[in-house]
């Protein structure tokens, strides 16, 4: 939409929409009337279930009080909280233990890049990591690639590339994970992602390093290096 009619246009529609709440409860009620109380625990169960998957916080507690508005519960709110508590605790950690992603070195670049595409953007070339035998590697590369492809990359722009792919849910995931979990770091700013995307690439180098300079010690252990591999082999020495 935003292509064919504009930023304008678009910004126009958000700010015209109906809030969330007020729109869950209108699909809510409008095959069901509000009269007696059946009716009102119906429509209550069916939002309670809706409301038990928003995180707590301000949007959780909005919505309580517009659906006990709307009933016209008033002082009975507090049958709404003791039925979204009541909520199974298996519930929400089935939910988010299925959502959460085991942050790999690789998985976590892919993170960074999708979470700051305008900084992946100004990478240096790495075509030796094309030869890096690591899971997700070729992947990695085939996002960055996008990237550098785009006149003005955004995460949107991103994940619609992706959209009905199997990589879609995961990409979406990654697209909000927390890159710096478990990591002993301090953000003080854009420049601390952009170092540690530069760490972390740099990582990836020196692995790219390794892994040749292993295949090279084990072609000189059987003889095979020739002369140009022996010399290679040195400078790699070196390098390391």
């Amino acid at each position: 939409m935003v292509r064919s009619q504009g930023k304008e246009a678009f910004e126009a529609l958000l700010n015209e929409a109906m809030p969330f709440g007020e729109f869950m409860f209108e699909r809510l009620t409008q095959d069901q009337r509000l009269d007696g109380e059946a009716a009102q625990n119906a429509i209550a169960n069916q939002a309670v279930t809706m409301i038990r998957q928003v995180p707590d916080g301000f949007n959780r507690e909005g919505l309580i009080t517009l659906l006990s508005r709307q009933l016209r519960w008033g002082e009975n709110e507090k049958r709404l909280r003791q039925l979204i508590s009541s909520a199974p605790a298996s519930d929400s950690k089935s939910k988010s233990s299925a959502n959460d992603l085991k942050l790999t070195p690789v998985r976590r670049a892919i993170a960074m890049i999708l979470q700051h595409p305008e900084l992946a953007a100004e990478l240096p070339e790495m075509p030796e990591l094309t030869e890096l035998d690591l899971t997700g590697m070729p992947f990695l590369l085939e996002l960055l690639a996008q990237i550098k492809g785009m006149e003005s990359p955004t995460t949107g722009l991103l994940l619609e590339l992706w959209r009905g792919k199997r990589e879609e849910k995961a990409l979406a995931q990654l697209a909000t994970a927390d890159i710096f979990q478990n990591l002993n770091v301090q953000l003080s700013g854009e420049i601390d992602v952009w170092q540690e995307m530069l760490d972390t690439f740099e990582r990836f180098y020196v692995e790219c390093l390794k892994q040749r300079l292993s295949e090279l010690q084990k072609r000189g252990e059987q003889g095979k290096l020739t002369p140009n591999e022996a010399e290679e082999l040195i400078i790699l020495l070196k390098e390391l």
